[in-house]
């Protein structure tokens, strides 16, 4: 059984035609008609304002990615393999001892 084909429809905002759920084409079009209140502005500025000041690696590389837009991202070290392991030329070889 495959799935049943969506009905195309127009989006009562920009007029596109499409098969998604909804009556509206994208999330734009579904928000297009919304306003935020002062209370919900608030609400969304506390909740940023826990995760940008909490400890977890998400909101580190979130304010890293604030603070250093303009900067490429670090490169990650380069792979220092154990002693039991050499290197020749562009190899890494085993010792098998």
């Amino acid at each position: 059984m495959g799935r049943k084909a969506r009905a195309e429809r127009e989006c009562p905002v920009c007029g596109t035609k499409h098969r998604k759920r909804g009556q509206y084409c994208s999330k734009p079009c579904s928000n297009s008609g919304r306003t935020v209140t002062e209370a919900q502005k608030q609400k969304t500025s506390k909740s940023m304002e826990r995760f940008m000041n909490s400890d977890s690696d998400v909101a580190e590389e979130a304010r890293w990615r604030i603070n250093n837009y303009d900067k490429e991202e670090p490169v990650v070290p380069p792979y220092q393999p154990e002693e039991r392991y050499y290197r020749d030329g562009e190899d890494i070889w085993f010792d098998a001892d």
